[in-house]
């Protein structure tokens, strides 16, 4: 069991390419229409989470695992600017700065939300 690590949400994207086409078939509940990207800087973790309509489902993994299963995702505009981070993460580099950086230049300032996990 790991001990609980300080998650910054640092990316936040709607599908709503996805979102359109799926309510006009009426199959929000089947399609992933929101993603986010949580990481603990300390704890070397990454959390990646998906939302359909009806339910979120996420976990907490290594940078590795999540380039390797989600980069589709990754690679939509909302989620472009992470996939260098999560590179030099897996290669073992500290992020934290650089990460907090783009997050402040892309949303005009401030700190991500914050969670213990």
């Amino acid at each position: 069991m790991r001990a609980p690590a300080l998650f910054s949400k640092v990316a936040r994207w709607r599908r709503d390419d996805i979102v359109a086409a799926a309510h006009a078939e009426h199959r929000l509940g089947e399609i992933v229409l929101e993603c986010e990207v949580w990481i603990a800087f300390d704890a070397r973790a990454v959390a990646f989470a998906q939302s359909d309509a009806k339910e979120t489902h996420g976990g907490i993994f290594t940078a590795d695992y999540v380039l390797a299963n989600w980069i589709r995702f990754l690679e939509e505009p909302g989620g472009r600017w992470i996939i260098s981070h999560l590179q030099a993460m897996a290669r073992g580099e500290d992020v934290r700065r650089a990460v907090l950086a783009d997050y402040e230049r892309l949303n005009g300032g401030g700190e991500p939300e914050t969670v213990v996990w």
